[in-house]
């Protein structure tokens, strides 16, 4: 239970009739992160197409902000409203992965948060093991840079994961 307070500051920054993509690009380990410019790229593409890119940004992400609002003038940071501001709790970002269509992330914490959300989540790996780190619970998708010839996440392609979100919301998961 994330609480009511939680579910009705998810509804007021979330609005019912959207169709929210939220995207979590942080990780404590720079290795693990997927570029930046590949969050954005993402983030225009699904944006053209009348979706909503949702920035998920932990406390050690919140630089990335203006450069993502910069090159993404649609995307919401419903974490860094004002009327979120200074909560960054874990409960609230579950209340919020609730209202998402579906997510993508980093093999991190943040990724982990939007999973207990219960939306399907589409998880990109480098270097650590989907099968051991994947969150156990709900609709999972693993994309392991393995399977692009090394383990450097970098080199999972932006078309791939586009792809697999269309996949996703068209109920045809890979």
């Amino acid at each position: 239970d994330v609480g009511d307070e939680n579910l009705i500051l998810a509804r007021d920054l979330l609005p019912a009739g959207g169709t929210y993509i939220g995207l979590a690009p942080g990780s404590a380990g720079e290795r693990k992160r997927w570029p930046l410019a590949h969050y954005i790229e993402l983030a225009v593409a699904h944006a053209k197409r009348g979706r909503t890119p949702v920035f998920f940004l932990g406390p050690e992400e919140e630089s990335m902000q203006y450069e993502i609002a910069r090159a993404v003038p649609d995307a919401l940071f419903p974490e860094q409203a004002a009327s979120a501001s200074n909560r960054h709790s874990p409960l609230l970002t579950i209340a919020l992965a609730q209202r998402l269509a579906l997510g993508i992330a980093n093999d991190a914490g943040g990724g982990h948060l939007l999973a207990a959300g219960g939306r399907p989540l589409i998880t990109l790996f480098g270097r650590t093991s989907p099968d051991k780190f994947k969150p156990p619970y709900g609709e999972r998708i693993a994309i392991n840079a393995r399977d692009f010839g090394g383990t450097d996440i970098s080199l999972i392609p932006v078309a791939y994961v586009a792809e697999t979100i269309d996949s996703v919301l068209e109920g045809e998961v890979r």
